[in-house]
């Protein structure tokens, strides 16, 4: 017994519609972090980049990560500059590796997040495995330690339910998931800017231009460049305080040894 063509028809344009809406969701899927967003690790309103390869981590998801201020003129731009907590977390591991350098992993609930080549030593005194931190807390410095061949930041993130912590030269790669900044996806190549603020949106300066042969204002928003300020201060383990200065929207680590007046 054959189904009448109307049947047909309708039996085929439901499973249509079906089709589409899994591919949709699928889609949507792909594109949409699966976990709680959060911050970048960067001091606020700065604006940086990352690029990857072939074979760097899981699924090439593995990012190595500069500001944009610096060139191949300067690659050790960077050297110095703070690294925040992207929220309230906990460290689950500092440690040494040979190809990593000093590293930190910080478990902010659904993810965990490994920071690789870190200057050595710079972990703020007090802070152990198991330390808790607040959203904006420096825990490290960016540096060129471990295989790095310039100073940059190499960031990987795991799914913490089924991440186990790192041990000696263990690094697992297993579990890894998409890099993300306040619920995007961070893509190699894209640039992002921090909004690691103390919960405030990053500084802008908006001028407005008014074309002379019209009544049509035009305003454009821009990000603003800090002066010259104290964005740190942290008692280092080798017993050296560190100040932290931006300016033009460089980071500037000044050491002082124990005692120094400054």
């Amino acid at each position: 017994m054959s189904l009448p063509q109307k049947s047909i028809r309708t039996i085929a344009a439901t499973a249509l519609v079906i089709l589409i809406g899994t591919l949709a969701v699928e889609q949507a899927a792909a594109e949409d972090p699966p976990f709680a967003p959060i911050r970048a690790p960067f001091t606020c309103a700065t604006e940086w980049s990352g690029g990857t390869r072939a074979g760097h981590g899981l699924n090439n998801w593995n990012l190595d990560i500069n500001s944009t201020e610096r060139s191949f003129a300067e690659p050790q731009y960077d050297l110095g500059a703070p690294l925040l907590a992207q929220a309230d977390g906990t460290i689950v591991w500092i440690g040494s590796h040979i190809s990593a350098g000093t590293y930190v992993e910080i478990d902010y609930g659904e993810i965990t997040v490994r920071y690789i080549h870190l200057v050595n030593e710079s972990v703020p005194e007090g802070l152990v495995t198991g330390s808790t931190l607040v959203e904006g807390q420096l825990f490290g410095l960016l540096g060129d330690t471990g295989n790095a061949t310039h100073a940059h930041l190499h960031l990987e993130y795991f799914d913490s339910k089924d991440y186990d912590d790192a041990r000696a030269y263990l690094l697992p790669s297993s579990n890894q998931i998409q890099i993300a900044m306040d619920g995007e996806l961070i893509d190699p190549g894209e640039t992002f800017v921090s909004t690691n603020c103390d919960g405030n949106p990053p500084p802008t300066t908006t001028t407005a231009t008014t074309n002379p042969t019209t009544t049509n204002t035009t305003t454009t928003t821009k990000r603003l460049r800090c002066a010259r300020r104290v964005v740190g201060v942290g008692n280092l383990n080798s017993g050296i305080a560190v100040v932290l200065t931006q300016n033009a929207g460089r980071i500037v680590p000044f050491r002082f040894g124990r005692g120094d007046v400054y």
